[in-house]
């Protein structure tokens, strides 16, 4: 079966649009970065999007418990997670992850403190950007930024939900 790629791309973003995401995050982890005191720490130039995938369900959790407390996973705060859509770029190289995440916990500043430092100590040589979306323009960009290296051939192994990662 062919499936049209601008086709494809051109729908993953009205997809996403309906999302209705509040922050577009970006998930680096910069294999070659040498950190400084000028090593690296672990091996950060063998990330797999098995690995990638394994740090993202780690800075999940880290950050839904720092926003939600201990009982984070529990039923009652199902409702207040962090939800997300992300997608895995450039696999083979500069590994990194896009996603459209919608904060449902009412501690945003605390998100926007909380998230760089929980990714920084998953992954020392990697990086994070955080752009709120705050307009239907920002909405579509940041949609089609995301979508525009989704795979029609393999989106099992490049799109990855947060509720994949829930209890």
């Amino acid at each position: 079966m062919y499936i049209n790629k601008n086709e494809y791309a051109k729908e993953m973003k009205t997809w996403l649009y309906q999302f209705e995401g509040n922050y577009f995050v970006t998930l680096a982890f910069n294999p070659s970065k040498k950190l400084p005191n000028n090593t690296t720490k672990g091996n950060y130039n063998n990330w797999s999007i098995d690995k990638a995938v394994d740090a993202l369900k780690h800075w999940h959790a880290r950050l839904d418990r720092k926003l939600l407390g201990p009982d984070w996973g529990k039923e009652l705060k199902k409702e207040l997670r962090t939800q997300f859509i992300a997608f895995v770029e450039h696999p083979d190289s500069n590994i990194h992850w896009h996603l459209i995440l919608k904060l449902n916990s009412p501690k945003a500043n605390m998100f926007l403190e909380e998230a760089d430092a929980i990714w920084e100590k998953l992954v020392p040589s990697g990086t994070i950007d955080i752009k709120p979306i705050r307009t239907a323009k920002d909405n579509l960009d940041f949609s089609g930024y995301c979508s525009k290296a989704s795979r029609s051939y393999d989106p099992a192994n490049h799109i990855v939900f947060s509720s994949n990662f829930t209890m």
